[in-house]
């Protein structure tokens, strides 16, 4: 067993990368993106779907061994990144999910990489706070009372969710005051 796992040890190793290979992953990265948002003001709100991004993907099967990181760049770029609906565009005039903020972005990169759980206060007291924090200064921006309350969920469907879910409650229905319906 013991053997087993320094195996595992070793063949993982690649996804530990040293501080210079994260320096030099991250500036590539980073470059791809201010490329990126330099183009913005020309890209189309929406772009179609077409043989060549069906290709630039096929040309990089996720294999078992580390790809160039340029190879994967230049596959997501012309396989993701200008296909589709394309909110950050000034000619996108759609729904609800605007436009994206690199202050954000690079927030949410710091976030990823330092890894701490908010959804327990003892696992990481400092996000948890933080978390109350933004509620409570959204609150204050929309004019709610000081006594309201709130969360920060991950994306509008378990947004959408909970809401109905704290309407149901809020009410007092049960499932037998609904039999047909589901929440």
């Amino acid at each position: 067993m013991r053997d087993r796992i320094l195996q595992l040890e070793e063949e993982s190793r690649p996804l530990e990368p040293t501080l210079a290979e994260r320096r030099d992953l991250l500036r590539r990265v980073d470059d791809d993106v201010q490329t990126w948002l330099e183009a913005l003001p020309d890209l189309p709100g929406y772009g179609a779907d077409d043989d060549e991004a069906i290709a630039a993907l096929a040309a990089v099967p996720i294999p078992e061994e580390p790809r160039p990181v340029a190879d994967v760049l230049a596959a997501v770029s012309e396989g993701v990144d200008r296909l589709g609906v394309n909110e950050s565009s000034g000619s996108f005039l759609g729904f609800i999910p605007g436009a994206g903020s690199y202050v954000g972005a690079v927030a949410d990169y710091h976030a990823a990489a330092v890894n701490r759980y908010s959804g327990v206060f003892y696992a990481a007291p400092g996000a948890v706070r933080l978390g109350r924090a933004c509620i409570e200064w959204l609150a204050g921006v929309l004019g709610y009372p000081a006594d309201c309350d709130g969360d920060l969920t991950s994306g509008g469907s378990i947004a959408t969710l909970s809401a109905v879910v704290t309407a149901r409650e809020t009410a007092g229905l049960r499932a037998a005051h609904v039999p047909n319906a589901t929440v």
